[in-house]
């Protein structure tokens, strides 16, 4: 059975990266992503990891940072984790700014290895942190995602992505007009306990 886990709040770490990337003569993209000790993903994956977040924002013409063209530097943070238990880690990126992700401050892609070897972004909204909840399809478990507010979206695999399912209210009319609310079979709650 799965437990329930958090990943860390993002904090500002890129800077840290991007001082360690020019001072170690690294290649700048694989850096700005992720820590020179990332021991989850090899070189190769990282790299491609890279390249299909630079198809969503591209690097800086000097090598040092992800852009978006409206809104400026993204500051993007990667943690790799095994969602499905198969030994092979997607990829959440923390990512974003007030303009591009309004008062959330931050959005989260999460990006996931195809057959081909390639990562595929999935989800790329709003949101502040996510929780791996023990229910879902047998393989993928259902997701909870934080930010401002009293509604929590839980998002569930289906046909090969990660789609919408419900909602959960942290207090009465916390999710009015976000969709159909959880019930307690979709969070496999026993609601006689």
């Amino acid at each position: 059975m799965r437990h329930i886990k958090r990943n860390p709040l993002p904090v500002t770490g890129c800077t840290l990266l991007l001082v360690l990337a020019s001072c170690a003569g690294n290649p700048p993209g694989d850096t700005l992503l992720f820590a020179p000790d990332e021991t989850q993903l090899n070189r190769n994956q990282q790299q491609r990891v890279v390249d299909a977040f630079a198809s969503m924002f591209p690097l800086s013409a000097d090598g040092t940072r992800f852009t978006d063209s409206n809104c400026g530097d993204v500051d993007p943070e990667a943690t790799p984790v095994d969602l499905n238990d198969d030994g092979v880690f997607e990829v959440f990126i923390q990512w974003g700014n007030t303009c591009t992700s309004g008062f959330t401050g931050r959005s989260l892609s999460l990006f996931v290895r195809d057959e081909s070897g390639n990562y595929r972004p999935q989800l790329g909204f709003p949101a502040l942190g996510w929780w791996v909840s023990p229910i879902g399809e047998p393989k993928w478990p259902d997701l909870r995602f934080g930010g401002p507010g009293f509604c929590r979206p839980v998002w569930t695999w289906r046909d090969n992505l990660y789609q919408f399912k419900c909602s959960i209210p942290e207090e009465a009319g916390g999710c009015a007009g976000y969709g159909r609310l959880c019930e307690d079979q979709d969070l496999n709650i026993d609601a006689t306990k």
